[in-house]
């Protein structure tokens, strides 16, 4: 059984997807799961708000109010979460599993890639630290 691993781009951000066998291509909500064990380091991961927003409301024609009321949550809170401007919580991340929108644990293995890819962009123009450990005279 032959498997391929390939990169399709869209949204700005690259998706993994895995071809052979009997599967033809894996949900790239779970991609942070399928791949951790791999090391596999996305590009500028897409924010999980986004990802709500362009493969879950989008194909469903859902607008956020409905949206929200679907998941039992606040639409300001939605609404900061799908803009960007805020990020999954372990409480939020359950919600969408409750709809069979993937698995709280990728949800929240997206946010921290994210988190992660981010805070090592503002890091790259760090130097080393230093540390001084007192040897006693």
């Amino acid at each position: 059984m032959a498997w391929g691993l390939a990169w399709a781009k869209g949204s700005g951000h690259r998706r993994v997807i895995l071809a052979g066998g009997d599967v033809t291509a894996v949900d790239y909500l779970d991609y942070h799961s399928l791949f951790m064990w791999a090391h596999v380091v996305m590009y500028n991961p897409a924010h999980p708000g986004e990802t709500i927003r362009d493969e879950c409301l989008k194909p469903l024609r859902l607008t956020v109010t409905a949206a929200a009321e679907a998941l039992g949550g606040s639409l300001k809170a939605l609404s900061t979460l799908l803009n960007g401007h805020a990020g999954v919580s372990p409480d939020l991340a359950i919600r969408p599993e409750k709809t069979g929108w993937s698995r709280a644990a990728a949800w929240l293995r997206m946010q921290l890639a994210y988190d992660l890819w981010h805070a090592q962009q503002r890091a790259a123009g760090m130097t080393g630290v230093r540390f001084y450990v007192a040897v006693p005279v």
